[in-house]
């Protein structure tokens, strides 16, 4: 038998477009589960985009080797970009701090021209949020 749907509390809703810090999350209607380390956007979902807050824990809910593959990705993810300084690396994703120049999304191929450093926005064709340097 299906499990019956959840009801939420509408203060505890949180839009898709909320920028949101390091936790767990999950769709309410689909019941997909975001980890996320980082403060940003919570990542496109399709056509629902109403998130509950599960917990601070962004591991919360894997495996202890779901949750030590995700932080070694997370490493390695702070190491190849800095909210710090503008990135270097090849390949961005939206809320990370940019140079100057040409991005390509990747996966609808748009492009963003940045004239001085700043923050990549989510693709305004896709809503994809990873971007290519050209």
């Amino acid at each position: 038998m299906a499990e019956p749907a959840r009801k939420y509390d509408p203060e505890d809703i949180i839009p898709e477009d909320a920028v949101l810090g390091p936790g767990t999350y999950q769709n309410v209607d689909t019941g997909r589960i975001i980890h996320k380390s980082r403060y940003g956007p919570l990542p496109p979902s399709g056509t629902s985009k109403r998130y509950v807050k599960i917990s601070d824990d962004p591991t919360h809910g894997m495996s202890e080797e779901e949750a030590r593959q995700h932080r070694e990705d997370e490493q390695a993810s702070r190491e190849a970009t800095s909210y710090e300084h503008p990135s270097g690396a090849s390949t961005v994703k939206t809320g990370e701090v940019v140079s100057s120049g040409t991005y390509r999304c990747t996966r609808c191929g748009n492009e963003i021209e940045f004239k001085d450093e700043g923050h990549v926005p989510p693709c305004s064709v896709c809503t994809n949020t990873t971007w290519k340097r050209e």
